[in-house]
């Protein structure tokens, strides 16, 4: 039995799609929370998950792909998103600023729309030397109107202690990592192809393990390859089908794992599934008046555009910021042109969501 406070007459059961799912959306070590949204649009965030599980590489991302959990990580993060920190971060280029075109972008995809949803406080985590990169990058992106205000800047430490950490990670109700980099199971960071790149990354892991051990904060990873922060949920799987798995496969898990053909994707696809949820009657009246925190969507300030995007990555190959398999070749990601593929998908995200 489900108790509401909504009159029979606002219910019409004839209409399928507009009946009501009720999903749990925590993990086991969290007291139970439950959300609800309507059919048709858990139908939009399952195109979206569709369309992301694409795998342009044909790196066998098949058995990594965790169904449903797109729409439980963005049901988590709609309920409470007061304090959010989003991690990126994937140093695997041999030269200076060694990070790669496959992560900012989704980052700030999210933080976007979170800045959107009414976050109080956004932090992004990134690796020591790359403090200053992002900052220029998020002062860009405030300029140009991508993202509403500034965020704050964060990276963790090895002399950090765990008394540190556990304090500064019961601050946040939700982390998120977009295409950063997880140490395996001897502690290395390794690029795809297995090379060590332990020296360039700071340990922005031990957040997310940190905050899998709380009652408080709950993690999503978002990945692509199985070397990435939540890509330990499933690493038995990585080690089995994705090449160089025994040697790459992810030690760190998460709460909930987005697995997409290009991470950024990922990013995408979460802030479209917030978009889905706050336009979907059912929920924000659910966020509106049982949490009072529903605050009117705007798809402009949620969605990443094509446009918005490729000023994004103009900027990233100006400062040097290339892609990590093609580097010699500008404006693209994971080996594609972003005009040719990444544009598309974006178009695509829109039409899910019916905008």
């Amino acid at each position: 039995m489900f108790i509401t406070d909504r009159q029979s007459e606002e219910c019409n059961d004839a209409d399928a799609n507009h009946a009501v799912e009720v999903i749990p959306f925590t993990p086991t070590r969290m007291p139970i929370a439950y959300s609800y949204v309507s059919r048709d649009t858990m139908a939009r965030v399952e195109r979206l998950e569709a369309l992301i599980i694409d795998d342009p590489g044909h790196r066998g991302i098949a058995p990594l792909v965790v169904k449903g959990s797109l729409l439980k990580s963005a049901l988590a993060l709609s309920t409470r998103h007061g304090c959010v920190a989003v991690a990126t971060g994937f140093p695997c280029l041999p030269d200076s600023p060694y990070e790669e075109t496959d992560g900012p972008p989704g980052a700030l995809a999210v933080v976007r729309a979170v800045q959107a949803l009414g976050a109080e406080s956004i932090t992004l985590l990134c690796h020591e030397q790359s403090v200053a990169m992002y900052r220029e990058i998020v002062d860009f992106c405030v300029a140009e109107g991508i993202l509403q205000r500034t965020v704050s800047m964060r990276t963790v430490s090895a002399a950090d202690t765990d008394n540190v950490i556990e304090t500064e990670i019961s601050k946040f109700d939700h982390l998120v990592a977009v295409e950063c980099i997880s140490p395996n199971k001897t502690g290395a960071y390794p690029t795809m192809s297995g090379r060590d790149v332990s020296d360039h990354c700071s340990p922005l892991d031990r957040w997310f393990a940190a905050a899998l051990n709380s009652n408080t904060t709950m993690t999503t990873g978002i990945g692509d390859g199985g070397n990435e922060i939540g890509m330990g949920n499933v690493q038995d799987k990585v080690r089995k089908c994705i090449t160089n798995g025994e040697a790459i496969a992810s030690s760190v898990g998460c709460d909930h794992l987005i697995t997409a053909g290009v991470s950024n994707w990922g990013g995408y696809a979460l802030a479209a599934s917030l978009y889905a949820l706050q336009t979907c009657h059912d929920h924000s009246y659910y966020v509106r008046f049982g949490m009072g925190t529903h605050k009117e969507p705007d798809a402009s300030m949620m969605l990443p555009s094509v446009e918005s995007e490729e000023k994004l990555l103009l900027k990233l190959n100006d400062l040097h910021i290339r892609d990590g398999r093609t580097p010699d070749q500008p404006m693209s990601v994971d080996g594609f042109l972003f005009s040719d593929l990444h544009a598309k998908v974006i178009r695509a995200m829109h039409s899910a969501v019916g905008q």
